[in-house]
């Protein structure tokens, strides 16, 4: 009885696999990954089992358009897309696919046949469709031969907490001073935009104070509350700068540059002082309204304040760099000359003398270091700080995305479409 049922199960097998297959994709579904080619090469391979049993067979591969969702026009066929069943095994049709920035899309193949006298033969085809998702367009990561980028991120505040606050952004070009199209060792490097720099908290205690008292009022007596208060305060600054560097490479590597720069830096500064105030003692006084501008001094509690201030620096130092295709870390110490000074319209409305507020000039040392992780992340870590004679060093930590300006290109080129 079991030789019966081996029989049978062989007659099924040869009924169901008796029509040999004349063609078929060799693949069912394939990818084209995300990348920054907007236009992408892509053959279709058709395989061929044996050509010897169809003589004057044809096959036709063409978009199935119930299945696509890339746009048709985006597809580019070629004139010929007919396959003739001869000795070959195997056949590839070569397309074109442009694709933009958008979401994921799909195309759809399909493979119809006809034998020597017209009539169709799809039935004889194996994989009769084949599905292909299209990633789309992406910027191509950084590389060590960027020079010309976009940073945009958030400044670190650390005196409110370590979180980061407001907006920072910088332009940043770093070209070799070619001489008829070859390089030289000159360089000039330009940066320009906006971060935030903050000092350490810092106190006085023990501050006098002379004040109205607005809670009473008499027409022949003016009264007043005297004492002594203790201030916290914090210093803010947001900077709008420039700057432009002469720099001479020191060694000839490729990947470990060391330069003597020339700076001249120039930042407009808002600065922003907030208090913290408590008051220790209070007295109250009165005195006649006739002679208050005669015994009678006005000093009030110190409160929130910003003022606008230009900075200039010319300096000379050192920049190092070093990069591959991981990493690019640049490291750079300026020493030279500050000038400061408010702008004209603090130094009108100012309650201080103009000693206080008139152009302040010293000895500086700018520090600032950056390490950026090129492809594929393409994030940059920055510290900076400013240290002037007699003033209070302030510093700046960013985290930022670092774009090239091929990738801005390409980010641009798209969403314009």
């Amino acid at each position: 009885m079991k030789y019966i049922y081996i029989l049978l199960l062989l007659a099924v097998s040869l009924s169901v696999n008796g029509q040999a297959t004349l063609a078929t994709f060799s693949k069912k579904t394939d990818k084209i990954p995300a990348g920054p080619a907007k236009e992408i090469d892509y053959k279709i391979v058709v395989t061929i089992p044996s050509a010897v049993n169809f003589p004057g067979y044809k096959i036709n591969v063409a978009v199935d358009p119930n299945k696509t969702t890339l746009p048709l026009e985006n597809i580019l066929m070629p004139l010929v897309t007919v396959i003739s069943v001869d000795k070959q095994t195997e056949d590839a049709i070569e397309i074109k696919i442009k694709r933009d920035a958008s979401d994921d899309k799909t195309v759809g193949f399909k493979i119809t046949a006809v034998d020597a006298s017209g009539t169709d033969q799809t039935s004889m085809i194996g994989n009769k469709e084949m599905l292909v998702l299209v990633k789309p367009l992406s910027p191509e990561g950084l590389t060590k031969s960027d020079n010309i980028l976009l940073y945009t991120g958030t400044n670190f505040d650390f005196i409110d907490g370590i979180r980061p606050k407001d907006l920072y952004f910088r332009f940043s070009g770093l070209l070799n001073m070619k001489n008829n199209d070859k390089e030289t060792p000159w360089w000039l490097y330009i940066n320009a935009g906006k971060d935030r720099f903050a000092s350490a908290q810092d106190s006085v205690e023990r501050m006098s104070y002379s004040d109205l008292d607005i809670t009473k009022f008499h027409r022949d007596t003016v009264y007043l509350k005297n004492g002594f208060y203790k201030s916290a305060f914090d210093v803010v600054t947001d900077n709008f700068f420039t700057s432009f560097d002469v720099m001479r490479e020191l060694n000839n590597s490729d990947n470990d540059k060391l330069f003597a720069v020339a700076e001249l830096y120039i930042g407009y500064q808002s600065i922003r002082t907030k208090y913290k105030n408590k008051i220790l003692t209070t007295q109250a006084v009165s005195a006649p309204r006739s002679v208050v501008g005669d015994t009678v001094k006005i000093n009030p509690v110190v409160t929130d304040n910003t003022r606008h201030q230009v900075n200039y620096n010319i300096g000379f130092g050192l920049m190092y760099k070093q990069t591959n295709d991981t990493f690019d870390v640049r490291v750079s110490v300026i020493g030279g000359y500050n000038t400061s000074a408010y702008t004209s319209s603090v130094r009108r409305n100012a309650t201080v003398g103009p000693d206080m507020l008139g152009p302040r000039q010293g000895i500086s040392l700018r520090i600032r270091t950056e390490a950026t992780l090129l492809n594929p992340l393409g994030v940059s870590l920055g510290f900076e700080t400013l240290m002037r004679y007699q003033r209070v060093p302030i510093f700046s930590v960013s985290l930022t995305k670092v774009l090239s300006i091929k990738q801005l290109n390409t980010l641009l080129g798209s969403s314009a479409k």
